[in-house]
């Protein structure tokens, strides 16, 4: 009999119990309680024990029993999550689709990219994040994927290379991972060039440790590079050829410090911590997509010959065509300005500023039209301008232009007019600009705009046609933005560009031949094709890097006073870096805002421009930023490494010519004479100007660096000098102090030689031996250098203190330096470190107080290796009670004060056969003093502007006039142009001139357009329909990464961020083509963390400390009992601090633990996410048929099935082995019960199923692969066939142990369990008894349960309609004793003894329209394994369990079904796929 009040809700009904509510018309509700209450008139009439004493557990009759017995205290109240409960609770509906695991793929780019960065890369683990916890043991292992700890890309020549510390684990790995297992997302390390990385690893040290050697452990050096099969962990170099770069690129003791440049500009390795990330949102910008404003177009340029004989009217033809190749037609595209007008001036307008983008329209546009013609009607015959070749093609270029600048214009948009951002708020009409007639008008479009920031702006005229360079044309603009995330020190601002010109189609104008040789040909006859030229050239793009403070409303400030460049002509990325040093740490924004060419080219005052490039000089500026309020708030620098190249002079002449930066070339036509180098400098006009000169450059010039400090070695005699000169003098290294005066010390002396010997103390006063015979020890052992004078104060004291310490001070005043102490510090008394490094640089100041740009250093002194090479002690002393030592200085010294710039312009002097006049000649010398205290300097040469003479040839020779040195350059040698002659005259061959040129276009032909397409290579727009470019569509810059850097410290000894018990990997590695970006991390770990082992790998148990929980063995393991014990009481990455050894049941452990290792329960997997303690343990303790048991607060595992002595599971134990070998560890009676409850389970929750486990195979050489098999019951004698039918109809239940099982035996091992236990576990059992009943039980034991006398069963209900009809499951016959009731009646049960005739019909009329149930007085005695022992009502103990049956030869029915070495284990479990 069972009560509906069941833990978990109402019973469910079973179907003939529905039959029965539905035959007397009463709800489900009804009948329950109709149970209810008759199971409690049932119990409280416990016939046949009326002699036995009545269960109870009131405070009256316990309390004394409590204080006789001392009991309680004993009593173990006890859950047991056990793998009975797991396995019975249905898993939910699953697809039934098959499962499937899908691998990510690394997508290449799919064009040719030899040069390669990084599109992405790993975020960062945010602080707080979970640490993976890895258990493996050999033989098996796991493929363990890593976090990013640090992250630092960086540029290289030809490409990026990234630099990452990966995390795969807390605590302490077992061993190395073997280098063949690394692989970055699904490609191993080992199939990367090993040229292009390097790999490090540390298996997790117990102390304290950086990335650097340790006595304790060996971490991530150069000595700790990981070995492979191959030998390998990679060999990408150490070095570089650029000195500019420092020479190398990492340190080789500790890989991962970061290079940065100093304040003295030298390269320094510092321990930093590095973080990369890569912006995802306005990371690309640049001007792109260029709209002309009066901008040109010009037919190519082809090469046009007259051979003799021609036909006049061809020739004629051929002069039309000619005088178009040099024509410039307009666009019809123009910014105006009703303020200014169209006349193409150059404005510089406020923010506000109105304009308009015009988009002309005409019906007859004359720029395409022949002047004095009759207008065609036709308008595919009315663009005849230059009939017969016609100028359709310039009008259909025009066309397309208009339609793709109406079609890149947009309402709301921001453009870049010129230098100022401008927003279009208004669009005169929304339709898109054709060239063709609307509603029988022509009218153009207008956008109008509005400045939002100040710039240069240019207007024009819609037939305007001006070259590329000139006016200031419109382009979409890209803006890239970024913010710091944290305070750092440094950022490191990665910049990604593609930029190039591209030349298709023209002819080949260098290899043009010369007018003479054209002729010769037309003389003959002949004929000259010219090639084509199909080519990437240059192109110059431009921008600022602008900072302001995070947060504010300041405007932005340029990061350096130069405007950046990026030269390309390859359609190949080049990565630069920009470094900001930041002096206060705070955040910054930063904004990146594109430059145009033609406002460079044009307005830029400083005609220099920094082009960014890896192997260059490296170059530093300051920039200091402001608050709202006008405060500074920061101050920092910015590095990065450029050329410096020169713009064109700011003149329109130099302008329209070019130079070498701005000029392409290709586009400069040959056979004219000189006009430009090989590079695209012009080299003269076709006028006698001198247009260059060699040398440039004073042969004796030096290269200017900034020295380092160095040693003065300088010896003075005293000698007088007056007050004013007491100061620095000598760049730094002193003079003699002043001699006379009443001042007692006035005649002492300042000695900056290697000081005086031990035994005299000091040097200086009248009267005594002279510096060169007192001060004088000899060279000190380090090379250095000695000073001392207590007088003047140039000293080392170490004064004692308290507590063993010292305080250390130098003195250094009164000389080079204002008076005072330069430092104080205290160190434990004989800790010379500090003294023995050099203290921070002081610089000394003039006369005035000004500072002098030479700076000081010091350390305390050394004696000569004749004396022992010791400190420089001179004396100590003791005055009232405290001790000093009083030691010699060593100095170093170094000139930060850059060259000085001396220029001057010269008059020349001709040499020779020279008859020249007006030329000048400007000299820049930039002198310093080198840190061999030598003067030098860097002379050159350059021809002044608006002097460049007449009357010069190419080879005159000349010197400059003045008080010149001539013995380095004793002349100069001139470049200068000679007048072009035209061989063509009136009388050549008959042709009369008129026949043979038109004039003005042939002298632009073939004269005055040297360079068809100048300054090509910084230009906004196009000249051509021959020319693309890599900003015609799309920004060219991309932020790729942004590096923030927080320094650690000054060096390995002193950083302050470890990597304590971490296990890590350090990896360096070039992008390539195929790898560009940089995913997770992985590797094949074999020997997880080292943990304390309850058993060691022969079984037996180890010593366990029972206050600390430590072991006697520590070592990896993969027995999830151990595993469990080291979640439970490590106080680093567990439950120690909380639960710890006192919480833990170690015998029940260790039991549980040996139990696991003799049936080959396995865990090789990953803790890498936060979980709930208690159900990771209940779900994994399932799986291996564990129960988990809290015993009395103590956790414990303990084996859920019956084990021998070994701990070997006994499949074939019987009921009767199990009583004789004491397994049943209790009996309870209805003498010992009470509210005794039974709770069979559904049809739904017993319903059989398929079973699909997965499990996880592994490769140390692989990646892992997750297997799965289903298996179902299969009957004894069951056709495959029907099998199959039966297995398709069943559910299915997944099972994932993919995550750390490997074995396929254990997968299948569970899943049979998990399908019997469906199939034969059918209810279980709560009661109630006393706590002396439970003394001895725990949740895991079997018990025997007997219930004898009357008690009901649930099969034997029935109801009786009005008619006395019975309904009920089973015939009711012959004389029974029922309890009946009419739901009418509250609450009142009957009791009575009928006949029943077994017809069907009741035998009474008082049972009309009653429920019934049948007494039972059978006995039943059953096994049941406990579940939970709780508190239960007034004082009572709670049990609940499960039932355990056996089949009908005495076997327990689970265990016998699941054995895997019977031989019809596998029959009985086939996998529904294989059959």
């Amino acid at each position: 009999m069972e009560s509906p009040n069941l833990f978990g809700g109402f019973r469910t009904l079973l179907p003939y119990e529905i039959e029965l509510c539905e035959a007397l018309g009463i709800s489900h509700k009804e009948y329950l309680q109709f149970l209810d209450i008759t199971y409690k008139y049932h119990k409280d009439s416990r016939k046949g024990y009326e002699l036995i004493p009545d269960i109870r557990c009131d405070p009256v009759s316990i309390g004394a029993w409590y204080v006789a017995q001392a009991w309680y205290v004993k009593l173990a109240i006890t859950v047991a999550i056990a793998a009975a409960t797991y396995l019975l609770t249905p898993k939910p509906k699953q697809p039934k689709d098959a499962p499937s695991l899908q691998i990510g793929g690394v997508q290449g780019r799919s064009r040719f990219n030899p040069v390669s960065g990084f599109e992405s890369a790993q975020e960062l683990a945010v602080l707080g994040s979970f640490i993976p916890l890895v258990y493996a043991r050999e033989p098996h292992g796991v493929r363990a994927s890593s976090q990013l700890l640090w992250s630092q890309i960086r540029d290289k020549q030809y490409g990026q290379e990234i630099n990452a510390i990966c995390l795969f684990s807390h605590g302490e790995l077992g061993q190395h991972p073997l280098f063949k297992t690394f692989a970055l997302g699904e490609t191993f390390l080992d199939n990367f060039p090993l040229s292009k990385l390097r790999l490090y690893f540390t298996k997790g040290g117990r102390a304290n440790t950086r990335l650097q050697p340790t006595t304790q452990q060996p971490e991530l050096n150069k000595s700790n590079r990981l070995k492979g099969s191959d030998s390998h962990g990679g060999e990408a170099v150490n070095t570089n050829n650029y000195g500019s770069r420092g020479g190398r690129e990492y340190d080789e003791n500790d890989p991962f410090m970061v290079k940065l440049l100093d304040d003295n500009g030298n390269w320094i390795w510092q321990p930093s911590f590095s973080s990369v990330k890569t912006p995802s949102s306005n990371v690309k910008f640049g001007l792109y997509a260029p709209m002309p404003n009066g901008s040109a177009y010009k037919v190519s340029w082809e090469l046009l010959m007259f051979p003799k004989g021609m036909e006049s009217n061809v020739a004629n033809d051929l002069k039309i065509k000619r005088a178009k190749i040099v024509h410039f037609y307009p666009r019809y595209v123009c910014v105006k300005s009703s303020a200014y007008g169209g006349n193409s001036m150059h404005r510089y307008l406020s923010k506000g500023h109105d304009f308009d983008l015009v988009i002309e329209k005409e019906a007859n546009e004359l720029g395409f039209i022949d002047e004095g013609e009759t207008i065609n009607t036709d308008r595919n015959k009315r663009w005849n301008k230059f009939s017969p070749w016609g100028s359709g093609d310039a009008k259909a270029a025009a066309d397309s232009t208009r339609e793709e600048v109406d079609t890149s214009m947009a309402l709301g948009e921001q453009y870049m007019v010129g230098s100022a951002l401008a927003t279009v708020y208004q669009e005169t009409d929304a339709k898109i600009w054709t060239p063709y007639e609307v509603n029988g008008q022509y009218s153009g479009k207008r956008y109008k705009m509005k400045t939002d920031e100040d710039g240069w702006m240019s207007f024009a005229n819609k037939t305007d046609a001006f070259m590329p360079y000139e006016s200031l044309v419109v382009q979409k603009c890209s803006i890239g933005t970024f913010s710091n995330t944290k305070e750092c020190d440094e950022t490191q601002i990665g910049i990604k560009s593609i930029v190039w010109r591209q030349i298709s189609g023209i002819q080949n104008l260098n290899e043009c031949p010369s007018r003479e040789r054209i002729v010769s040909y037309e003389k003959d006859g002949g004929n000259i094709t010219l090639g084509s030229v199909n080519k990437y050239v240059n192109r110059l793009s431009f921008f600022k890097l602008q900072a302001k403070v995070l947060n504010t409303n300041t405007g932005w400030t340029d990061v350096c006073n130069r405007v950046f460049c990026v030269r390309g002509s390859t359609n190949q990325p080049q990565y630069n870096t920009i470094n900001i040093k930041h002096v206060d740490s705070k955040p910054l924004e930063y904004r990146f805002l594109p430059v145009a060419g033609n406002v460079v080219l044009n307005h830029y005052q400083d005609r220099q421009v920094y082009i960014l490039s890896y192997a260059a000089d490296v170059y530093s500026h300051r920039f200091d930023l402001y608050y709202d309020s006008g405060v500074k708030a920061v101050t920092a620098f910015a590095y990065f490494h450029a050329e410096v190249a020169s713009l064109p002079s700011k003149n329109e002449a130099s302008i329209n010519l070019g130079n070498g930066l701005t000029n392409n070339i290709e586009w400069v036509r040959g056979g004219l004479g000189s006009g430009y180098d090989s590079e695209g400098n012009p080299i003269g006009d076709g006028s006698d100007a001198v247009s260059d000169f060699s040398p440039k450059l004073n042969p004796h010039s030096s290269v200017y660096s900034a020295p380092s400090f160095a040693y003065s070695h300088a010896r003075f005699d005293p000698q007088t000098i007056t007050t004013s000169l007491n100061k620095a003098r000598n760049n730094g290294q002193g003079q003699p102090w002043n001699i006379g005066g009443t001042n007692p010390d006035a005649n002492d002396y300042v000695y900056f030689g290697t000081g005086p010997g031990n035994q005299y103390k000091n040097w200086g006063r009248t009267g005594t031996p002279s510096p060169s015979e007192r001060n004088f020890k000899g060279v000190p052992s380090d090379s250095g250098n000695a000073y001392f004078s207590h007088y003047h104060g140039i000293e080392l004291t170490e004064t004692e203190i308290a507590g063993g310490q010292v305080r250390w001070q130098y003195w250094f005043g009164g000389t080079i330096i204002p008076p005072g102490a330069l430092a104080s510090f205290t160190a434990a008394k004989g800790d010379y470190r500090r003294v023995e490094q050099w203290s921070a640089a002081v610089e000394s100041n003039d006369e005035n107080g000004n500072p002098t740009g030479i700076w000081h250093r010091f350390k305390i002194a050394r004696n000569p290796s004749s004396l022992g090479g010791g400190h420089d002690w001179r004396y100590g002393r003791t005055i009232n009670g405290v001790k000093s030592n009083h030691y010699a200085i060593s100095m170093q010294f170094q000139n930060r004060n850059p060259p000085t710039v001396n220029v001057s312009n010269h008059t020349v002097i001709n040499l020779g056969d020279a008859a020249g006049s007006g030329l000048q000649i400007t000299r820049t010398s930039e002198e310093w003093t080198n840190g061999n205290d030598q003067n030098v300097a860097r002379v050159t040469y350059e021809k002044r502007d608006g002097y460049a003479g007449t009357g010069y040839f190419t080879g005159d020779r000349i010197k400059l006039a003045g008080n010149v040195d001539y013995s380095a350059v004793p002349y100069f040698t001139l470049v200068a142009g000679t007048p072009f002659v035209d061989p063509d005259s009136p009388s050549e061959e008959g042709l009369s001139q008129d026949d043979l040129v038109d004039f003005p276009s042939h002298e632009t032909y073939f004269v005055t357009q040297r360079n068809t397409n100048p300054n090509n290579a910084i230009a906004d727009y196009y000249l051509y329909d021959s020319e693309e470019s890599s900003h015609s569509g799309s920004p060219e810059h991309e932020i790729t990464h942004v590096n923030e850097i927080i320094h650690e410290g000054t060096s390995s000894s002193n950083a302050s961020i470890n990597y304590e018990k971490l296990a890590i990997a350090g990896l360096r590695i070039g992008a390539s083509e195929n790898f560009n970006q940089f995913t997770s991390l992985s590797c094949f770990i074999a020997e997880g963390i080292k943990v304390q082992r309850l058993i060691n790998d022969n079984g037996t148990d180890t010593s366990i400390n029972s206050t600390t929980g430590k072991s006697s063995f520590f070592q990896s393991t993969d027995n999830i009992v151990e595993i469990v014990y080291d979640l439970l009481t490590n106080t680093d990455y567990g439950a120690g601090d909380i639960a710890g050894i006192k919480a833990v049941k170690v015998d029940d452990m260790q039991t549980s633990a040996r139990y696991c290792k003799n049936n080959q329960f396995r865990w090789n997997g990953i803790i890498d996410k936060e979980l709930n303690l208690r159900e990771f343990i209940f779900e994994n303790a399932g799986y291996c048929f564990l129960d988990f048991c809290i015993v009395g607060g103590q956790f414990s595992l303990r084996p859920g099935v019956p084990t021998d002595e070994n701990g070997f599971i006994r499949y074939n134990i019987t009921r009767s082995q199990m009583e004789a070998s004491g397994e049943i560890k209790g009996l309870f009676t209805d003498g010992n019960m009470k509210d005794l409850q039974v709770t069979f389970l559904t049809p739904e929750e017993r319903r059989m199923f398929k079973a699909t486990v997965m499990y996880r195979q592994d490769s140390r050489d692989g990646f892992p692969e997750t297997k799965a098999i289903t298996i179902a019951y299969k009957k004894e004698n069951q056709s495959n066939n029907d099998f199959l039918r039966a297995a398709e109809s069943l559910p299915e239940e997944k099972f994932d142990m993919s995550g750390w099982c490997i074995n396929e035996d254990h997968a299948k091992k569970f899943a049979a369990y998990a399908l019997v236990t469906r199939r034969d576990v059918d209810h279980g059992i709560t009661f109630e008894t006393t706590p002396i009943s439970v003394l001895s039980l725990m949740a895991g034991d079997y018990i025997r349960v007997m219930t004898e006398t009357t008690h009901t069963s649930r099969f034997k209900n029935g109801s009786i309609d009005n008619d006395l009809n019975i309904v009920s499951r089973e015939t009711i016959s012959g004389s029974q004793t029922i309890y009946f009731w009419n739901p009418g009646e509250n609450n009142v049960v009957n009791e009575d003894t009928f006949v029943f005739a077994g017809n069907g019909k009741a035998p009474s009329n008082v049972l009309k329209n009653t429920i019934f149930t049948v007494v039972d007085e059978t006995t039943e005695d059953r096994l049941y394994k406990i579940e939970s022992i709780t508190h239960g009502e007034e004082g009572f103990i709670k049990i609940a369990a499960s039932h355990v049956p056996f089949d009908e030869s005495g076997f327990m029915s689970v265990l016998r079904n699941t054995n895997p070495v019977d031989s019809d284990f596998n029959a009985r479990f086939p996998d529904v796929n294989k059959i």
